[in-house]
Parts: C-alpha cells; sequence; structure tokens
C-alpha cells in the first residue's frame, strides 16, 4: 500500500529518480557508482520512527497594552518579558515533594535572607517570613539579625496580626542565634501563647519552607529591581533607601495576585475577597489628594507630586513619597501623563525607610513627621489651622426651670 513504511532507509547522497515503480512493491534504494550498499548488514532496528523532539513553546508577542497591564506586578511569570526572564526563569523543575499538612496548627516559618548586586558586594539583609496555611509572605529589610532594634520584634508581631494570628501560633526557624533570639523576643513582645520551634541541626530540609520563601521573595525582588533600573538607565545601589519599600512592594504583589493550586491567593484566604485596589508599577510618579473633608469654597491645592512605594495591607491607602523626602499615606492617588518619566534623581528623593513614622496628608490636621534628631516637624504644603475657639454653653428656659434656675439669671448671665 502507499502508506506501507520502506524495508531500508534512502540516504540522502544515493536518491536519484525511479522508474516504473509500482503500487505496493517495496521501493529499494538505487545503489551509488562510488558506494555498493550489502542490504543483509542493515539492520531492522535502523528503520524505526523518529521522534519528534521536544521543543519549547514559541515565545508570543504581546500587545502594548498587555506590557502595561503587566509591568505593575510582573505576576505572572511571562517568557516575553525580559526582567521576568532575567530575574525569575528557572532550570527544570524536579518532582514536587508534598509535606503533611494535616495536624498542624498555626505556624510562621522564618529565615534570613542577604541581597547583593554583585558576589562579595555590599549586601541587605532581609527577614523574610510565610504563613504555612495562608501562604502570606512578609519580608523586612533590617539593618541587623537579631533582636537588637525593638521595631523589629513590633514590626514582626504586626504581620502576625495580618495573617489573622491573634491566639496559639508557633514561630520555626533554624537555630541560628539571631534569629532564635528575635523570635524569643516576639513571644515576650506579643503576649499570647507563642511557641518558638526550631528546626534540627542535622536536618537540611528542617526549615524548607521558610527557604523557598526566601527563594520567592529573591525573585520578585530581581525582578522589580530589574524593572526599575531599566527606567532609570543604571543600577541601583543594593544600599539605596528604595529597597526597603521596593522588597516590601514585591511580597505584597505575591500576597495580592499570585494564585495557588487551589485557585485562591493569599489575599484572598485572609480576607476572602478578591484584591480590587488600584496598583501601579513601583516608584511610578503619580499624584495624590490629602485626605480629610473636602471644604467647600476652598481654592487651595489639592493634589500633590510623589513617587508610588506600595499600598498598605491594612487600610485602602497608597505610601507616596514626597519631594522632601518624606513618605506619607494617601487615599486618592491618580498616575500622571506618560511624558513624565521616573529618573534617578527622583528617585533618590526616597530616604526614609519604611519603619519610620508616616502619617496622613490632610489639609485639616497638618503633617506630623519626625526628623532624624526626633523634633516635629510641621507639613510646609499645608498651612496651619487656627485654633478652634471654645464652645459657648447654652441653656433653655425648659432645662432651667428643670434644674430650679430663675428666669432672671439668663438675663444676668447674658
Amino acid at each position: 500500500m502507499s502508506g506501507d513504511k520502506p524495508e531500508h532507509p534512502i540516504r540522502p547522497d544515493e536518491q536519484q529518480p525511479l522508474d516504473n515503480a509500482k503500487v505496493g512493491e517495496d521501493l529499494m534504494p538505487v545503489e551509488a557508482e562510488s558506494e555498493q550498499i550489502d542490504e543483509e548488514q542493515i539492520d531492522a532496528e535502523d528503520e524505526v520512527e523518529a521522534q519528534e523532539p521536544v521543543r519549547r513553546r514559541e515565545v508570543p508577542t504581546p500587545s502594548k497594552e498587555e506590557v502595561r497591564r503587566h509591568n505593575i506586578s510582573h505576576l505572572p511569570y511571562r517568557s516575553w518579558c525580559p526582567q521576568c526572564v532575567a530575574g525569575r526563569c528557572r532550570d527544570d523543575p524536579h518532582r514536587d515533594r508534598k509535606e503533611p499538612e494535616e495536624g498542624r496548627g498555626p505556624e510562621v516559618h522564618y529565615d534570613y535572607a542577604f541581597l547583593r548586586n554583585e558576589e562579595g558586594g555590599e549586601k541587605a539583609t532581609v527577614l523574610v517570613g510565610r504563613c504555612r496555611k495562608s501562604k502570606f509572605l512578609v519580608s523586612h529589610v533590617v539593618p541587623t539579625k537579631g533582636a537588637s532594634e525593638e521595631w523589629i520584634a513590633d514590626e514582626v508581631v504586626k504581620d502576625l496580626k495580618k495573617m489573622g494570628h491573634h491566639g496559639h501560633v508557633v514561630l520555626r526557624s533554624d537555630q541560628e542565634p539571631a534569629l532564635v533570639s528575635l523570635l524569643e523576643r516576639v513571644a515576650e513582645v506579643r503576649g499570647s501563647v507563642t511557641v518558638p520551634e526550631n528546626a534540627a541541626t542535622s536536618d537540611s530540609k528542617g526549615n524548607g519552607f521558610a527557604e523557598r520563601a526566601v527563594q520567592q521573595m529573591e525573585e520578585m525582588v530581581r525582578v522589580h529591581k530589574l524593572a526599575l533600573e531599566h527606567l532609570v538607565g543604571q543600577r541601583i545601589a543594593i544600599s539605596h533607601p528604595c529597597i526597603a519599600w521596593l522588597v516590601k512592594h514585591a511580597v505584597d504583589v505575591v500576597n495580592r495576585y499570585l494564585v495557588m493550586s487551589d485557585g485562591s491567593t493569599a489575599y484572598q484566604r485572609l480576607k476572602l475577597r478578591k484584591c480590587t485596589a488600584t496598583m501601579f508599577p513601583f516608584a511610578l510618579p503619580v499624584l495624590h489628594r490629602v485626605s480629610g473633608i473636602v471644604q467647600g469654597g476652598v481654592v487651595a491645592e489639592r493634589w500633590y507630586e510623589g513617587l508610588w512605594l506600595g499600598r498598605s495591607f491594612t487600610s485602602p491607602e497608597d505610601f507616596i513619597n514626597l519631594e522632601n523626602g518624606k513618605v506619607v499615606r494617601a487615599r486618592a492617588t491618580k498616575e500622571r501623563p506618560e511624558a513624565v518619566r521616573l529618573t534617578m534623581k527622583m528617585l533618590d528623593e526616597i530616604t526614609a525607610p519604611p519603619w519610620r513614622p508616616m502619617t496622613v496628608l490632610s489639609d485639616a490636621h497638618p503633617q506630623d513627621l519626625r526628623t532624624p534628631d526626633g523634633e516635629a516637624e510641621g507639613n510646609p504644603e499645608v498651612n496651619e489651622v487656627p485654633e478652634q475657639a471654645p464652645y459657648r454653653m447654652q441653656l433653655r428656659k425648659p432645662s432651667m426651670r428643670r434644674l430650679g434656675i430663675p428666669p432672671t439669671a439668663r438675663s444676668a448671665a447674658g
């Protein structure tokens, strides 16, 4: 039949026109004059079909709108995004080893990570934690390991509240003394039952859950840092103050948008709803409106320029860096025209780390930020509100009769 396979392979250099080929007959290769082939020497196993090689899927070409939307969070991973490929592309995966989840109480796993621009360069120390149940990820750039800075333990306590842990919880880590000391301090500050637990020294996988959290944090920070460097056109030092904000933002987009195997995000698991907040690319030039009641007839400026540093998890507010280096919370934020581009000079205006006090910028309540020397500093963009006049008490006739006050007393008081 015409669909039968030839008994013997035909070498490319031996192919010649065949005359009088009949349907159903075996086609034999034509012998070349320069080389004779003994058909008895051809093994039948050489005649099997060739398997089709495994190929990578073709990289699609995205539209301009797809690129714009993807650059906000860089989630999910896209093979056409150069920052995703440079920061998150992995080797071929190994088979996943499932860990038993039954019988576990509330657990949060912690580990330290170190971010560098190059091997042997300056580093940023990052405390990374992740809730085993909700997969909620937290990270903080810290000046040093351990509990020497009181605010670090306070931030961990706040993180546990975000995860919904108000009662008994286990804080698991390896046996690094600095991390053990920090978690013990957290147990003291927290008040509720807090059980520090350490992996065995010889168990290389005992803190694997936290190590995978560190890997995910590093991948997302790498992606967003590369995207930021692409915008400003130069490499950003790992010690730059913006890195602390970028680390917080990178894990925030993971919590809000990374869909897990059950179809939910960490944000959904905690708040039982999808994230519908408006998000922007990190350090995007924006306009933000002051918080407070809009007073009729006031013609003063209400929208101010700044850089978008992220969004609060506990309130519908954005973190905005002002030109003077202060960071405020804003309820309303708008993207500036595309012609307004981020520059390194604008990025250098970020000087306040995330653990510094922040307040709501308001025309009714002047900003109360602290300078490095601890002195109060008012908001230079908002005028002081004059001191409110004291309230006057007014007595009416029914009240005076009930209290036994003669009517003449009212006229005398007036």
